[in-house]
């Protein structure tokens, strides 16, 4: 119907397959399609979405409660080889994202690529919750950190080891 961009999202219960049993689970599916930004009259130039867009805006669902989200490379049949990850908090599976598999976006005639989210809101929503702590009285202390690994090394393991080392002094990794 003429629209450059669309982001959608349908809360719900979904059936699952449990043990040869049919279990209904509360869930959070979203879609994204077209340009990043709205068309504005200063801008002619538009970003096309990809898909650290739709792991952003995950994030930014999670992230308020999450203290080890982490994404790993998955292997959906219904998204993208190479552009799909499981979500993780506290190494629980709790969704998945990605673009849709090529194949499925030619079907479906899509003239640009659709990218989709899924999160358990069961599972996603039993989270501590932030509580307010006293804002320090000594001056804050930033480091940037070079970090020289091997290509192969995936973020998420060092992340994790920095989480485990720092314990409860971290306030902020990015």
């Amino acid at each position: 119907r003429q629209q450059t961009r669309l982001r959608m999202f349908e809360s719900g219960l979904v059936f699952n397959n449990v043990a040869g049993e049919l279990v209904q689970a509360p869930m959070l599916g979203g879609l994204l399609y077209g340009t990043a930004e709205a068309e504005a009259w200063a801008n002619n130039k538009t970003r096309v979405l990809d898909f650290y867009d739709v792991k952003g805006d995950v994030e930014a669902l999670l992230g308020m409660t999450a203290a080890d989200l982490q994404f790993v490379p998955s292997a959906n049949p219904a998204l993208h080889p190479g552009q799909s990850a499981d979500v993780l908090l506290e190494g629980v599976k709790v969704g998945c994202l990605g673009a849709l598999h090529p194949s499925l976006q030619s079907k479906f005639g899509f003239a640009r690529t659709v990218y989709l989210f899924e999160l358990d809101t069961g599972a996603a929503l039993i989270r501590k919750l932030p509580r307010f702590s006293e804002i320090s009285r000594f001056p804050e202390v930033r480091r940037d950190l070079a970090v020289i690994v091997d290509e192969n090394t995936p973020t998420v393991s060092i992340l994790k080891i920095v989480r485990k080392t720092a314990g409860e002094w971290l306030t902020q990794l990015v």
